[in-house]
C-alpha cells in the first residue's frame, strides 16, 4: 500500500475547502442573481473592466424602446462609468418613443476593501408617476382659475352692494350674487363627486334596473329642463334588464349627460333619451350591452374638440358654459362612472347640428331571457344580411 505524502493530503484538503467555498459563492450568486430579478426596477451590473456582466429582466425591458434604445442604452453606460469613478451620478431622460417614456438612472460604485469591483445602476421608469404629477399641476392650475371667476363675481357684487340704497339695483344685485353663489356651490360639487370617484377602489356592487337609472336622470334633470324650455323625450323600448353597479354613480352619470344636452339646446327644442340592446354577446357578457344614448338637437361638438370633451374643465362654448353655469366637469364625471364599471362611452356629432352621447354597460340579468334571446337572435340576422 502506498503511503500517502502528508503534504499531498493537506493539498486534498486544501482543495476540498476551496470547492466548498466556489459551491458557497456560486450558491450565494445564485440567490443574489435571483433576488435582482425580481426587483421590480432595472438592474445593471458591470465589472471593474466597465462589461456589463448582468440585467434584469426590467432592466432590459427599459432598455428597449427602439428606437429609443442607443440613447437609454448610453445614458446608462455613462452612468456607470462615472461610478466607477467613485462617483454617484443621477440622470433623468426622456425618451419619445413609441412609447413615450421617462428613466430615472441611478448608479452607485461596488467597492469591497477598498477595492473598486464594478458599478450598479437601477433604472426606473417614472412615466406613470410623471403623467399623475403633470395631471395634478394641471388639476391645481385649473381649478385655481375656475374658482376665481365665481369667487371674484361675489366679492365685485359684494363691494357694489355695500354702497347701494337703490332698492330695484339691489335686487338686480342680489339674483346676481344668488346666480354666482349657486355655480359656485356646483362645482364644489362636482369636485367632490369627481374625487371620490377617483378614489374609490371601485363602484358598490349591486344589481340595479336600467329603467330605474333612466327614471332617476330624467326626473332630476326636470327642474332644468322647466327652467330652460327644453323637453326631455323618453324614446320606449321594451325593459332590457339589470347592470350591476352603483345605482348613485350610475344615476350620475346620465344626469349629467342630460343636463349638458339640456344646457346646449336652445329653447324650445328636445332632447331624446333611449335605451336599447347593444350586440355583440360574448363569453365575457353573455347577456350583451345596454345602451343608453342622449341625444340633443344643439350647436353641435367640432372635430377638433371631440378628443377633449372629457377632459376636466374643458369647454367647446366657454361664453354659453358662463351662461348655463356650467361646470366643465359634467363629461369627466361620465368617463370616470362608465370605466369604473367597465363601460364603454361614444359621441358622435355634427357641428350645428346637435351630438349623441352614448353609454354601454354589460347586461347582468335581462328582463326576459327568451325575449332577450329572440332579440339578440333578430338583430344578427340583420347584421348577417347587412355584411
Amino acid at each position: 500500500m502506498r503511503r500517502v505524502d502528508p503534504a499531498e493530503r493537506a493539498a486534498a484538503s486544501d482543495r476540498e475547502r476551496l470547492l466548498e467555498r466556489v459551491a458557497v459563492l456560486e450558491r450565494s450568486l445564485e440567490r443574489a442573481t435571483g433576488a435582482l430579478r425580481c426587483v421590480r426596477d432595472g438592474v445593471v451590473v458591470c465589472d471593474e473592466t466597465s462589461r456589463v456582466i448582468f440585467r434584469n429582466g426590467t432592466g432590459e425591458a427599459s432598455l428597449s424602446s427602439s428606437p429609443s434604445e442607443v440613447i437609454a442604452e448610453q445614458a446608462v453606460r455613462e452612468a456607470l462609468a462615472a461610478a466607477m469613478s467613485g462617483a454617484s451620478p443621477y440622470r433623468e431622460i426622456e425618451l419619445f418613443g413609441p412609447p413615450r417614456k421617462v428613466l430615472e438612472i441611478n448608479a452607485e460604485p461596488i467597492v469591497d476593501h477598498g477595492v473598486h469591483l464594478g458599478a450598479v445602476a437601477l433604472v426606473e421608469d417614472v412615466s406613470e408617476r410623471k403623467r399623475i404629477d403633470a395631471l395634478r399641476r394641471d388639476f391645481v392650475s385649473n381649478i385655481s382659475h375656475e374658482l376665481r371667476t365665481p369667487v371674484g363675481a361675489l366679492l365685485v357684487l359684494a363691494e357694489a352692494m355695500s354702497g347701494e340704497i337703490d332698492a330695484d339695483v339691489l335686487q338686480r344685485l342680489g339674483i346676481r350674487v344668488e346666480l354666482e353663489a349657486a355655480r359656485l356651490a356646483r362645482m364644489i360639487d362636482d369636485l367632490l363627486s369627481l374625487t371620490r370617484l377617483e378614489s374609490e377602489d371601485g363602484p358598490q356592487s349591486s344589481r340595479v334596473e336600467v329603467e330605474d337609472i333612466v327614471r332617476e336622470a330624467i326626473d332630476r334633470a326636470g327642474p332644468a329642463s322647466q327652467a330652460r324650455n327644453v323637453a326631455i323625450e323618453s324614446v320606449p323600448d321594451h325593459p332590457v334588464g339589470t347592470v350591476i353597479g352603483d345605482r348613485r354613480q350610475l344615476v350620475s352619470a346620465l344626469f349629467n349627460l342630460i343636463d349638458n344636452a339640456i344646457k346646449y339646446s336652445d329653447a324650445g327644442r328636445s332632447i331624446q333619451v333611449a335605451v336599447h340592446h347593444a350586440l355583440p354577446a360574448s363569453d365575457e357578457r353573455p347577456f350583451g350591452m345596454v345602451c343608453i344614448s342622449v341625444a340633443d338637437h344643439g350647436i353641435g361638438i367640432p372635430s377638433r374638440d371631440r378628443e377633449r370633451i372629457f377632459e376636466r374643465f374643458y369647454r367647446v362654448d366657454r361664453a354659453r358654459a358662463r351662461d348655463t353655469g356650467g361646470t366643465g366637469l359634467g363629461l369627466a364625471i361620465v368617463r370616470h362612472v362608465v370605466t369604473n364599471h367597465g363601460g364603454e362611452i361614444d359621441v358622435h356629432s355634427i357641428e350645428g347640428e346637435g351630438a349623441t352621447f352614448e353609454i354601454r354597460f354589460p347586461i347582468a340579468e335581462p328582463a326576459d331571457a327568451s325575449a332577450c334571446l329572440r332579440t339578440f337572435t333578430a338583430q344578427s340576422k340583420e347584421l348577417s344580411n347587412a355584411g
